[in-house]
């Protein structure tokens, strides 16, 4: 498998035991882990007629993408550690939310898939229903689709569904649709996803099924998908998807009944949620206060207090249906019921930053206006890494560095391509601009800046004479995030922008799965 994924936050999880990834026909399947046990039937096959695809679809939640990623078993097995699907553990490195936006691009290649169409029980197996359920699990892989898949993930970290909303009106702008097939139109719009929707986002994608083919440039997913790949014939082929089936159904089996009232109890049964669902959204809602807790670490906020306390309740109901998961692992066989999760009435956090321009350097010419960075630049992580003024006479070129977590860095260049440079400062992790000074007129003629750890000497050191001096410090209890303003041959306008957090707010929405 060759895969890439262009986020590195930590994901959330429940304790689990390591398996057997699933490979043949007739396999016992264990649904609380997601894995494969020992074989206890045998019998007969047919095809199944699975159906090869290379399309695109928009995911509003987990159950919409595990559905357009064909993926098999249950939805809670996601978060028990040790999975050994690999679609599963693919997901899991994108630490999706509560309201994430998914766009998924699929395209599979099909060499064989097979269905049971005549299933036999051995003759010799263990007559406790424990001892089976340890040796075999609670059921059987009844279908088998093998090949090659590409998957290509855009996703988009909405923090509200009045967010998750909008993001689905601005993809519908582009002509993103709710799903369909991949056009030369369709690869426009998801070369420009970063242009029109302001939100944290990541781009991943993994193929299986063969040993050595690349995986495209973003640039090239809807060619690379309905051509290259669509083309090439799987030299490795893996299992892409699989069904599984109950062993209460086989014929001559023993008393299941207890097993099955646990596996509905895991599951869901006739509409009820199941423990499966609230450990999905646990883990959907602990990803986001992770993502919270890492942007204040990022800008060194601590005065989220409730965020503190309600992330440790989560942590405890997590704890809580990891045990009640250990329990079901260790005998499915006894009586469980259901249980309340405290956290799942929260709704969940949303950023709360106030975004300010304060004071304004320099004149309103300048046919350019810039603005290096947005209320989403925040939940991205976006922090100044790099600076370096060009200038003479006056400022000629402002270049900044930005970095976003799991992302490249981005240099941006505010002016023309005159002047001499500057000595370029790079910025420690943890450093950021506490105070700007300089001179300015109709132009921005010169700019120095003092950090949390050092100085920038104003540049250019002789500039024209101007009016009006820049002495200027970040207020207190505020963060310096970046530039904004205007300009043309010349720095003709330079804002700067600062920020501030409160306490966030938390939706009235409770998570899926209360």
């Amino acid at each position: 498998m060759t895969s890439a994924a262009q986020n590195g936050t930590t994901h959330s999880s429940v304790s689990g035991v390591a398996g057997t990834a699933v490979t043949t026909m007739f396999q016992g399947f264990n649904t609380f882990t997601g894995a494969a046990c020992g074989s206890v039937l045998n019998g007969a096959t047919g095809s199944l007629g699975a159906q090869q695809r290379c399309d695109y679809k928009v995911c509003y939640s987990y159950d919409d993408l595990r559905s357009a990623l064909e993926m098999s078993a249950a939805v809670g097995v996601d978060f028990v550690e040790g999975s050994v699907d690999v679609k599963t553990n693919f997901l899991r490195t994108l630490n999706l939310t509560t309201n994430s936006v998914v766009i998924a691009v699929y395209a599979n290649r099909i060499t064989s898939s097979v269905s049971a169409n005549d299933v036999r029980l051995q003759p010799r197996h263990p007559s406790d229903l424990n001892a089976f359920f340890q040796a075999f699990g609670d059921s059987y892989v009844s279908q088998l689709v093998t090949g090659a898949e590409y998957i290509a993930l855009y996703v988009f970290y909405a923090q509200s569904q009045s967010e998750q909303m909008s993001i689905g009106g601005q993809l519908q702008g582009k002509q993103i649709t709710d799903g369909g097939a991949l056009t030369e139109n369709i690869q426009t719009a998801l070369s420009s996803l970063s242009e029109f929707i302001d939100c944290r986002q990541t781009f991943s994608q993994m193929i299986t099924g063969f040993s050595s083919l690349a995986l495209p440039d973003p640039s090239n997913i809807v060619t690379f998908a309905t051509q290259t790949f669509a083309t090439a014939t799987p030299d490795l082929p893996a299992v892409i998807s699989y069904a599984t089936s109950g062993y209460e159904d086989v014929p001559g089996i023993i008393a299941f009944s207890p097993v099955v009232a646990t596996r509905n109890l895991f599951l869901g049964y006739t509409g009820q949620q199941g423990l499966s669902d609230q450990l999905a959204a646990l883990s959907l809602l602990n990803n986001q206060t992770v993502l919270l807790k890492q942007c204040y670490s990022t800008y060194g906020y601590t005065g989220d207090v409730e965020l503190q306390k309600k992330a440790g309740q989560i942590q405890i109901d997590l704890t809580s249906i990891g045990s009640l998961i250990q329990k079901i692992l260790a005998d499915p066989t006894q009586t469980y019921s259901s249980q309340s999760y405290a956290s799942l009435g929260y709704g969940t956090p949303q950023l709360n930053v106030e975004l300010s321009r304060p004071v304004v350097w320099g004149g309103d010419g300048g046919a350019t206006a810039y603005a290096d960075v947005t209320p989403a630049s925040v939940y991205q992580e976006t922090r100044l890494t790099a600076l370096q003024v060009h200038g003479g006479a006056y400022v000629d070129n402002l270049i900044t560095t930005y970095e976003a977590a799991g992302s490249a860095p981005v240099t941006i260049e505010h002016g023309g391509g005159g002047g001499s440079p500057g000595v370029p400062y790079s910025f420690d992790v943890d450093e950021f601009i506490t105070g700007v000074n300089g001179w300015y007129g109709g132009y921005v003629n010169q700019l120095g800046f003092t950090t949390t750890k050092g100085s920038i000497a104003p540049f250019p050191p002789t500039p024209k004479s101007a009016p009006n001096a820049i002495s200027w410090t970040v207020p207190s209890g505020w963060v310096f995030l970046g530039f904004q303003g205007h300009y043309g041959s010349y720095l003709d306008q330079c804002i700067p922008v600062i920020c501030q957090f409160g306490p966030a707010i938390w939706s009235d929405t409770p998570a899926q799965g209360a």
